[in-house]
């Protein structure tokens, strides 16, 4: 049977401005598929991007937006022999689940909708203990953050007194990659441009770096580290980051760009690379995606975070869902610590 939802929609690249809220029929979901009512929807700076056309390409007409929800199962396809569920979770109706980033087609059925249909696999637990908004933000952020931190060597067998720098770390994925890393040993620097933003850092992070320039960041890094340089640097900015980085690194050390904020392209210092010896390494979370044993211990090392309390994002503020293009310019405006949700009225 047809099901109607409500889906936010854009025909022309540009801002928040040209999302159109329209009904959309969804049909019962196919083999190896479920279908998932919202709860709450998480929003990215990958949506902004997506909305102006500059997120891996120009997106068809007309084309949904969002990578990230929880909600609970409402009806499941039959099973795809051969098909693995995601870090070994088998989904059954009635579930509270996220969405794992990478697996949904965002553009053809997003998650700034009321309902969709799903892949099976794409579907993981969400911890009882979080709310609808934190648990809106957690899978794409935690698996980044996991993820992203054990493509640098930072695991919880070798975090133990590391030295971790984050930038960007008032975002809702700074924010996640600070905790996992405290909860796992490392010892950690966070990285802002904002004064307004710094005391909230405090308390996520040992040692808070407030620099408007790559230059200052550098700076107050070799003074926190002894000039000793850091284990791993975590940044999704970019561009003028990228030398600097790789400045902040120790000898020996890693850095880990999992982000586009500043644009494609960056400065390569080769020399300091070279000299240094460094790890340099592009991330996504497509890595896990191609391979099972790397996401079921990554899956494995989020839960068993969660489970000692390590990880609970932090809200920034909730929209209803009618409002998704006020909670993008909010987005926009990068005024926000954690993560900004929408949040659906339950019936």
């Amino acid at each position: 049977m047809m099901t109607t939802t409500r889906a936010w929609q854009f025909r022309e690249i540009g801002g928040p401005e040209q999302l159109e809220l329209v009904d959309h029929e969804l049909p019962p979901p196919g083999p190896g598929e479920a279908r998932v009512r919202f709860e709450a929807i998480g929003l990215n700076r990958a949506d902004l991007l997506e909305l102006a056309g500059r997120y891996f390409g120009p997106p068809p007409s007309p084309s949904f937006l969002g990578q990230e929800a929880v909600g609970v199962i409402t009806e499941l396809g039959p099973a795809v022999e051969g098909e693995a569920p995601a870090g070994g979770y088998e989904p059954a109706v009635g579930d509270r689940v996220g969405l794992m980033v990478g697996r949904i087609d965002h553009r053809g059925m997003g998650t700034y909708r009321t309902a969709g249909i799903y892949p099976q696999r794409t579907l993981l637990p969400v911890p009882e203990t979080l709310s609808a908004a934190e648990g809106a933000g957690f899978w794409l952020a935690t698996l980044t953050a996991v993820a992203g931190l054990h493509a640098g060597g930072l695991t919880p067998e070798t975090a133990e007194g590391k030295k971790l720098l984050v930038t960007a770390a008032s975002s809702g994925v700074g924010v996640v990659t600070l905790q996992a890393a405290r909860t796992m040993g490392a010892k950690t620097i966070a990285a802002t441009t904002s004064s307004n933003k710094a005391e909230r850092l405090k308390v996520l992070a040992d040692h808070v770096v407030v620099a408007s320039t790559p230059e200052a960041m550098v700076e107050r890094v070799a003074e926190i580290t002894g000039r000793t340089g850091v284990d791993l640097a975590f940044d999704p900015i970019g561009f003028a980051y990228a030398p600097a980085l790789m400045q902040t690194a120790a000898q020996d050390g890693h850095v880990v760009f999992y982000g586009l904020l500043a644009g494609m392209e960056a400065p390569l210092d080769l020399r300091t690379m070279i000299f240094k010896d460094l790890g340099v390494h592009g991330f996504t979370v497509h890595r896990i995606q191609r391979d099972a044993a790397l996401l079921d211990e990554v899956v494995g090392i989020t839960l068993g975070l969660a489970e000692r309390g390590g990880l609970r994002p932090v809200i920034a503020d909730s929209y209803p869902f009618e409002r998704a293009p006020e909670a993008l310019e909010a987005m926009a405006r990068n005024e926000h610590f954690g993560k900004i949700v929408l949040e659906l009225a339950q019936r």
